[in-house]
């Protein structure tokens, strides 16, 4: 349980704090500037909280527009945004964390040089960065996506362990129910799920754009995608940015994921622990089907290959769907493309890497 606490999951929204928000609030680190000269943004931090203030001059004299930062999304991965609560709506604020950039930053779609406070925040939002935020809609069921209302006091941030393996709750209640496959009713191990449902459950997050067939956090483990989504196109999907890299997608596009019979997205990660960044673990990984002797850069790479497989066979590409302006232009986050094939500019550019360093040892 430790070991979770640490993960991107558990980690994707948190209560702000200290520790929890990545951004600087030092007087040299704690503004963003806009190239309107009249509008600047000052992130603080206070007795009372932490808050994004922007600063505007108007016929004179300076306005400010302060909100308080009352939850952080994201787990630092990439980056992280800020929501604020305006009663029982829930908006996004206009200044992110990039961390890539490691800097204050224009939220993503947010034009540079306005302050703009009222983007809302709707329920497809929450369901991949939390566990459960109670709606409030007297709609009909499908109504609740298009709201910002919410119990103030009925969520649950982070995606935790009922994401995954189904409400606790209600199994503490009835630990014995059964469904009628004859497993228990309300949790469910993955691991023992056929190959098809282990995909659904990853990609109700990790496939971008998805129509909901119910209501909000409606899904549950198990379940096939038929229960709860109806997934647009593989091609509708890539056009929408960072919320669509599609990695389930892009892995059933790979040779390994087609003949392996049974590989999936936990194949390769452990959603236990924090495995972030760590190539050689996720390369030891590929070794279990491949030896790393038949790979076409072995005469020239030696043993170092098996220490890196992904650079070349899940190369990073910069993710110009979902920019980020700035005063200066536009930033694009990187993103790994999980469609495991062989990329041969890649492969040539990074060997060339590898041989100027090994030149520059001698």
């Amino acid at each position: 349980m430790e070991s979770f606490r640490k993960t991107s999951h558990y980690l994707t929204s948190q209560l702000p704090g200290a520790n929890s928000i990545l951004g600087s609030f030092s007087p040299d680190h704690n503004l963003l500037r806009t190239r309107n000269p009249d509008l600047w943004f000052e992130m603080r931090a206070l007795e009372d909280g932490f808050f994004q203030t922007a600063w505007s001059r108007e016929k004179g004299r300076i306005v400010p527009r302060t909100e308080r930062m009352d939850m952080v999304v994201g787990s630092g991965k990439m980056g992280q945004t800020y929501l604020y609560w305006r009663g029982s709506e829930l908006f996004q604020l206009p200044v992110s964390y990039f961390t890539q950039a490691k800097r204050w930053i224009n939220s993503p779609g947010y034009p540079d040089g306005q302050a703009y406070f009222d983007r809302p925040v709707n329920p497809r939002c929450l369901e991949c960065h939390a566990t459960f935020f109670e709606v409030v809609s007297e709609e009909d069921p499908m109504r609740p996506y298009l709201s910002n209302v919410y119990r103030q006091d009925h969520y649950l941030l982070g995606v935790t362990c009922e994401s995954c393996h189904g409400p606790g709750g209600l199994h503490s209640k009835n630990p014995l129910e059964r469904s009628n496959s004859g497993a228990t009713a309300h949790i469910v191990h993955p691991g023992k799920l056929d190959r098809q449902l282990r995909m659904t459950l990853c990609a109700q997050c990790h496939s971008g754009h998805l129509v909901p067939r119910n209501g909000p956090f409606s899904f549950r483990p198990g379940q096939g995608p038929e229960a709860f989504i109806a997934v647009e196109s593989l091609r509708a999907r890539n056009s929408g940015g960072v919320h669509t890299t599609n990695q389930p997608d892009r892995l059933r596009r790979s040779r390994c994921f087609q003949e392996s019979g049974s590989m999936t997205c936990m194949s390769c990660h452990d959603p236990h622990h924090l495995e972030r960044g760590n190539l050689q673990l996720f390369s030891r990984r590929c070794m279990t089907c491949h030896q790393p002797q038949v790979c076409g850069m072995a005469a020239t790479l030696g043993d170092t290959i098996e220490g890196n497989c992904i650079d070349c066979h899940m190369p990073v590409y910069r993710d110009l769907r979902t920019p980020m302006e700035t005063a200066g232009g536009f930033e694009a986050p990187r993103m790994r493309d999980h469609n495991v094939a062989i990329y041969r500019t890649v492969a040539e550019r990074l060997l060339k890497q590898f041989q100027q360093k090994d030149s520059s040892r001698r």
